[in-house]
């Protein structure tokens, strides 16, 4: 049955679990994404969408298979099956080492030289007709991440009668980075097909608006100031005004900045729950043991700053001896998935500095940093 809204993000939103005897149950995924949880929420005001992901079959004539989650949460979902190589190829070579660290203005660490893009034009093609065909007439698409950027320019040539939205959970980088990508031009115009493309801050907004007009020949609407909520004077990612809406090829592309935010009353009430006011006492007594407690919370990413973090923190010790004994850095910092080369160099670095660290100001009674790679529930 044609879905009025499609979601198209390349995860799923649980992970399929089978049992001994055959049975299918979901769960919550065991690597970190924080992306997921937040998409899964839309599907309580649109129960009758539809979430188009991938599944990895090894199979060469797989079909995508169509199934509706029923617990935790009523989800339909589409999922295109593709094999390992073209898995390894479209997200952790071309997607991960080619564009992340673009985004993150890290090009010390672009490699461009094992980038398919050829594959990655085909799952972003695959992804496309899977939600054409779920799509209802004039239904709403909304893509989700750079993984899919090329997603929108085809959905628009099949189905021009739907909504195309796009949200970029990344960093957007200034226009002269952005255009160390070989596949710049294909990128922007993909996105400049959408209806509606949306960034975390203007800065992000802003520093595509000026890739896109750099690269293409588009129109720029007259800038205008933001939210008050976002005006942080002081910081560098600050942006006062921000280009509203582009316009390429009679199309009218709307720029938004719409962070993603919390459920503070969600939090208030974990925090106050029975298991997790034993959970503090037991940090109180284990842990703290009346220091002062500082936490770090991320992964294992070059982009996260965990290095730097620790590297000030040791600063911190050698400049304030007096707090020697007084204060415990808890660095929970998630393992990434294996087989990525990067991601364990940095597993590696971090784990051999709080080593470093802990040796140069530990004391049989006081250990400065507690490290934690595990998945935090």
């Amino acid at each position: 049955m044609p879905s009025s809204f499609v979601l198209v993000y390349h995860r799923s939103p649980f992970d399929e679990v089978i049992d001994a005897d055959g049975n299918r149950s979901w769960q919550d995924q065991k690597s970190p994404n924080g992306i997921i949880p937040t998409l899964r929420n839309l599907f309580r005001d649109h129960p009758s969408g539809t979430w188009i992901a991938w599944r990895q079959d090894e199979n060469n004539n797989g079909e995508d298979e169509t199934t509706v989650i029923e617990e935790p949460l009523t989800i339909r979902l589409r999922r295109i099956p593709l094999q390992q190589q073209q898995i390894s190829s479209f997200y952790h070579v071309t997607s991960k080492e080619s564009a992340w660290p673009i985004l993150h203005t890290f090009p010390s660490h672009f490699n461009v030289n094992n980038a398919d893009w050829a594959t990655f034009q085909e799952v972003n093609r695959r992804f496309a007709e899977a939600a054409c065909n779920e799509a209802a007439p004039g239904a709403c698409i909304w893509v989700h991440d750079y993984n899919l950027w090329l997603t929108p320019g085809y959905i628009r040539q099949q189905r021009p009668d739907v909504k195309v939205g796009f949200f970029h959970h990344t960093p957007f980088p200034s226009a002269d980075v952005f255009g160390i990508l070989p596949w710049r031009e294909e990128i922007i115009s993909s996105l400049l097909a959408c209806d509606v493309v949306g960034f975390h801050i203007p800065r992000y907004a802003e520093n595509f608006s000026r890739a896109a007009s750099s690269l293409l020949a588009v129109e720029r609407g007259p800038r205008e100031e933001v939210s008050s909520h976002f005006l942080h004077h002081g910081s560098a990612l600050a942006q006062p005004d921000c280009t509203p809406w582009l316009r390429y090829q009679g199309r009218t592309v709307q720029l938004v900045s719409t962070p993603v935010g919390t459920s503070p009353d969600v939090i208030q009430a974990l925090r106050d729950s029975a298991p997790v006011q034993d959970l503090i006492e037991d940090i109180e007594r284990d842990t703290k043991k009346g220091r002062k407690l500082i936490i770090s919370a991320s992964r294992v990413d070059y982009t996260k700053g965990n290095e730097e973090l620790l590297l000030a923190y040791e600063r911190l010790l050698e400049r304030r001896p007096e707090m020697h004994g007084d204060v415990v850095l808890m660095l929970a910092c998630v393992a990434a998935n294996t087989g990525m080369k990067v991601y364990e160099d940095t597993q590696r670095s971090i784990e051999e500095t709080v080593g470093r660290i802990n040796g140069r100001f530990g004391r049989i009674d006081w250990v400065p940093i507690r490290l934690t790679t595990q998945r935090i529930p």
